[in-house]
Parts: C-alpha cells; sequence; structure tokens
C-alpha cells in the first residue's frame, strides 16, 4: 500500500469516527434546545440547591451547575460570569462553582460521544462525577485554610430568595 493508500485509509478512518460522533451530538444538541425552552434546567436547579449547600454554595449556585454539567463549560462559565456580575453568586461561588465544572462539564454529552469507542458509559459518568466532587471539596478545604471557615459572601447572601 502506497502513501495514497494510507491516507485514503486514514481519510476515511477519520470520517467514519466523526459520522459517529454527529450521529450523537447533534440528536443531543436539539434535546438541550428542547430542554431549555421546557425549562429543565430550572427544575434540576431545584433539585440541586440543597446539595449544592452542602459545598457551602447557595441555591443561587445551582442554575449555572446544572445548565453547565449538561450544556457544557462555555455556557456554565457564561452563566457564572453573569451570576456573579449581577451579585446571585459570591465571588467564593464563582470559583467552586469553576473547580466543579472544569472536569465535570458536559457530563452526559461527553461520556456519549465515547460510547462509539468502546468506553464503558457508567464508569466514565461516574469517575468524573466524583473525580469533581472530591477535587471541589480538596478547593473548599484549601480556600477554608487560606481564608479562614466563613464564606466572605455569606452575608451578603443571606438576603437573597430567587434566581
Amino acid at each position: 500500500m502506497g502513501i495514497l493508500g494510507a491516507l485514503w485509509e486514514a481519510v476515511r478512518g477519520a470520517g467514519g469516527t466523526v459520522l459517529s460522533i454527529a450521529m450523537i451530538v447533534i440528536p443531543l444538541m436539539v434535546v438541550v434546545e428542547y430542554l431549555r425552552e421546557w425549562r429543565v434546567f430550572d427544575r434540576l436547579a431545584d433539585r440541586l440547591a440543597p446539595g449544592v449547600g452542602r459545598l457551602g454554595l447557595s441555591g443561587q449556585a445551582a442554575f449555572p451547575l446544572a445548565a453547565g454539567a449538561v450544556l457544557g463549560l462555555s455556557y456554565g462559565s457564561g452563566l457564572i460570569i453573569e451570576s456573579a456580575r449581577e451579585g446571585r453568586i459570591t465571588r467564593h461561588e464563582a470559583y467552586v462553582l469553576t473547580a466543579l465544572l472544569a472536569p465535570c462539564h458536559a457530563i452526559f454529552e461527553d461520556t456519549l460521544v465515547f460510547v462509539p469507542l468502546g468506553v464503558n458509559p457508567f464508569l466514565l459518568l461516574g469517575v468524573r462525577a466524583a473525580g469533581a466532587f472530591f477535587l471541589t471539596l480538596a478547593l473548599i478545604r484549601i480556600w477554608q485554610a487560606i481564608q479562614g471557615p466563613g464564606d466572605p459572601g455569606a452575608s451578603r447572601r443571606a438576603g437573597r430568595t430567587s434566581r
């Protein structure tokens, strides 16, 4: 097999991989648009609110977390920045959310992308979620050691009630 034959095989193999990924990502993007329209992220954020409280975050932090975990780091980061600018979350919460989303963004979409490559989706999902959780706990402990146990924005956040 010559260079052209090898090149053709590489292009054909890469094209097959791209088509496999596109068959997953494109329908997923359509589903995500419907989920956004049906306000599923708002309901998911309401369910996440008690859990984020265990990480020392306010209920306001649940919405950017839910959206970022499903839609990806870019969208989640935009919501974190917007929430911080509008005063819905503190600087501390923005850092913690960023640390949590870094390993855990688009967790469902990314997991499905690896399925055609033979990766066990449940194992990958579990490892990413656990890794994100423990990384965030470590960050919180470091933050508390540096700044002290109190959240600098807790008193400012106390009066807030909704998104």
